[in-house]
């Protein structure tokens, strides 16, 4: 099974690579709370799924996705034909239609910049400065995770350190805008059972890795898991944070900066033989 991030490789290319190599799969791609399919059989896209979409307008929204996870695996039988275009005509409307849409986004989004007030103004600078602050501030426990990444236990504090100082910046500036750590927990964990046994205090998070002393079974989250899950939520503040935002142009400068910071992260994580 090949897996993967977006950001890494982008979906275009992606299918493209796997449409090249004549390879009868499913791809699967996931983010937050939402997740789609692309069926590829004998070199062609031939179905795709999102939600109540199918064919070609469902190819259209994902094509939009610049971050999430991958998934490939093997289809053994043809899959329902949605998809009339050829695949080289898929992924030229796609990004017909996301460059005309883009070009029409930031139009409005630079016109929106030019008529915030001086308040608006400072307020994002503020707010983007004490961002790249906490991030900065993370910098020793990023490098602690880097110097335990072939041992999953030991991550799991420098994550959780990491996560407690995004939760303790969301307390302090952004109100009801982002849930408490406690909720936000109980969300990401849907999807990263391995946050389930997190004990929460205020906004410090602590997750132990499981017992040793009990025989592991299949179902049981390892400390992989729940590392995983701790970089979800650093990536839910994060997406979070950029919401606050009034400004376009602050809120994309903050999406350079975390899109690199969790990537890192997710890195880390991940490559565990590096």
């Amino acid at each position: 099974m090949l897996k993967g991030e977006l950001r890494s490789i982008g979906l275009a290319s992606l299918v493209q690579m796997l449409c090249a190599e004549n390879r009868n799969v499913i791809v699967r791609v996931f983010r937050q709370g939402e997740d789609g399919a692309i069926y590829i059989w004998k070199r062609k896209v031939v179905h795709v799924t999102f939600g109540p979409l199918t064919g070609e307008d469902a190819f259209f929204k994902l094509a939009w996705w610049k971050k999430g996870g991958f998934r490939v695996y093997s289809l053994d039988s043809q899959p329902p034909t949605s998809v009339n275009l050829t695949t080289d005509h898929l992924l030229i409307e796609a990004m017909r239609r996301m460059d005309e849409e883009r070009r029409e986004l930031t139009d409005g989004d630079a016109r929106r910049d030019q008529d915030l007030s001086a308040e608006a103004r400072a307020h994002d600078q503020a707010l983007l400065d004490e961002l790249i602050q906490t991030i900065s501030a993370a910098d020793r426990w990023v490098e602690r995770l880097r110097a335990n990444r072939r041992n999953p236990d030991k991550t799991l504090d420098p994550l959780s350190k990491i996560v407690g100082s995004l939760a303790a910046v969301a307390s302090r500036i952004a109100g009801d805008d982002i849930p408490p750590l406690e909720q936000v927990v109980e969300t990401v964990a849907h999807d990263h059972p391995g946050l389930a046994s997190a004990h929460i205090k205020g906004d410090r998070l602590t997750l132990k890795p499981p017992s040793r002393g009990r025989a592991t079974t299949d179902t049981m989250p390892s400390s992989s898991d729940a590392a995983s899950g701790l970089v979800a939520l650093v990536q839910y503040y994060c997406v979070s944070f950029a919401r606050l935002f009034q400004s376009f142009v602050s809120a994309e400068e903050w999406d350079d900066i975390h899109s690199v910071f969790v990537l890192d992260l997710e890195q880390q994580v991940g490559n565990r033989d590096s």
